[in-house]
């Protein structure tokens, strides 16, 4: 008899853990959630004469807005136009390169005060963008997923420091 009640007791104490784990992910996720990436990030690859830049305004009404922009040798070799959205309780991640003709969607994934993930399993590559924050003025972001003429996982990081908007 005791074995049973001890059991119940982990069974109770495991339900309403399950229980609030759930509750606190089906919050509804909001632009201050990803505020975080507000500001402007550069990634230097002196070897290749490479910087990446991205700035993304703050949140304000139903969106944010940014942009990102690849100089290649003092050269602009691509560019990307950038929203995150509210709609229907979620967060969408709008991306629009330079090489395509119409935007792709990301949906929110999960969201933490340091990092957020967006997900679109139908896409080509990247099936998943995520942004970390990994320090004061350090921010990486990710695209990640498979790509049709690689079988395995592909993650390409993109280490940014914060700098002064222009």
């Amino acid at each position: 008899m005791k074995d049973l009640v001890k059991y119940n007791c982990l069974f109770l104490v495991f339900c309403s853990l399950g229980t609030s784990v759930v509750l606190g992910q089906s919050k509804k996720a909001s632009l201050q959630d990803v505020s975080f990436m507000a500001g402007c990030w550069e990634m230097k690859i002196p070897g290749k004469k490479v910087v990446i830049t991205e700035q993304w305004m703050a949140p304000s009404g139903d969106g944010m807005l940014g942009m990102n922009r690849t100089l290649t040798h003092g050269k602009m070799s691509a560019f990307e136009f950038l929203r995150i959205i509210e709609k229907g309780g979620s967060l969408f991640y709008v991306a629009m390169p330079s090489e395509n003709d119409a935007p792709t969607s990301f949906e929110l994934k999960s969201v933490s005060p340091k990092n957020v993930i967006f997900e679109n399993l139908g896409h080509d590559f990247p099936q998943t963008i995520s942004y970390t924050i990994a320090g004061p003025n350090a921010m990486t972001a990710a695209v990640e997923g498979l790509a049709s003429e690689r079988p395995k996982r592909r993650r390409v990081e993109f280490p940014m420091m914060r700098i002064k908007c222009s």
